[in-house]
């Protein structure tokens, strides 16, 4: 009988015990959930970042030698007076930038963008300013830069009024949108200009080494095309008319050739 009472009340502290250890477990503070991830729906427009000026390495400016600055959004940097050599600036913004001063001696700045930068004084001596956008960029005889670079700044910012460019080298040269109506371009070399939009109606282009250069919505109304390479050339949404000139000597890019009535369009 003893032991039955008392095997009882073993099993009622157990069972005490069990109850109370979960009610324990019950008010336990639970451990904190991660926070929640805020998504934005597809149909909810994103707001576009406004590009901010790109990190520069330490010491730069002045200390820009040999940097890797391509691609960079510079626009508007002050680098008066720093040391730019050897740098990399190939497509880099540089619009309105302050070079005024800067050695750009030997610099990559192919397809980058100048316009506005200021480099007076500047030495861009054996800089590669292929394809670069040259207009509105502040140059003036306290430059050192290239002669045919030059040319070109003079070409897009000043004009071609009263300019012989017969013969000169202008490959890679950034032309687009540039005023050369009626300008005397024969035997020049145009390899791989940039003359997306630019005016050359009523251009002498005769002999003019035009491979690969990018033409886009250029006006070639008028203009003289006999012998002139236009191989590898993109013509696409070309402006021409009965007065655009050719000959058998003229090399077209693809969609165009010349019959005895001028330029004509391929189907």
């Amino acid at each position: 009988m003893i032991n039955r009472n008392l095997r009882w009340q073993l099993i009622g502290i157990v069972f005490t015990a069990l109850l109370l250890g979960g009610c324990s477990a019950a008010t336990q503070t639970p451990e904190p959930l991660p926070p929640t991830l805020t998504t934005v729906p597809t149909d909810t427009p994103v707001p576009t970042a406004t590009p901010v000026p790109t990190q520069l390495p330490e010491g730069c400016p002045p200390d820009c030698e040999k940097a890797d600055l391509s691609e960079a959004n510079l626009s508007g940097v002050n680098f008066e007076g720093a040391d730019l050599s050897e740098a990399n600036l190939r497509r880099a913004g540089l619009s309105e930038a302050n070079l005024s001063g800067a050695n750009l001696s030997g610099v990559n700045l192919s397809e980058a963008n100048l316009s506005g930068g200021n480099l007076f004084e500047a030495n861009l001596s054996g800089a590669d300013l292929w394809g670069a956008d040259l207009r509105g960029a502040k140059i003036d005889e306290t430059t050192q830069i290239d002669d045919n670079w030059r040319l070109v700044w003079e070409i897009v910012n000043q004009g071609v009024v009263g300019r012989d460019l017969t013969g000169v080298d202008l490959s890679g040269a950034n032309l687009a949108r540039t005023d050369l109506s009626g300008a005397n371009i024969r035997e020049t070399n145009l390899f791989h200009a940039k003359l997306i939009e630019a005016d050359l109606s009523g251009a002498n282009l005769s002999g003019a080494n035009l491979k690969a250069a990018n033409l886009n919505g250029a006006n070639l109304s008028g203009a003289n095309l006999e012998g002139a390479d236009l191989s590898g050339s993109n013509l696409r949404e070309l402006i021409y008319d009965e007065g655009t000139k050719c000959d058998e000597k003229t090399t077209w890019g693809k969609g165009f050739s010349c019959s005895e009535d001028g330029m004509v369009l391929q189907d």
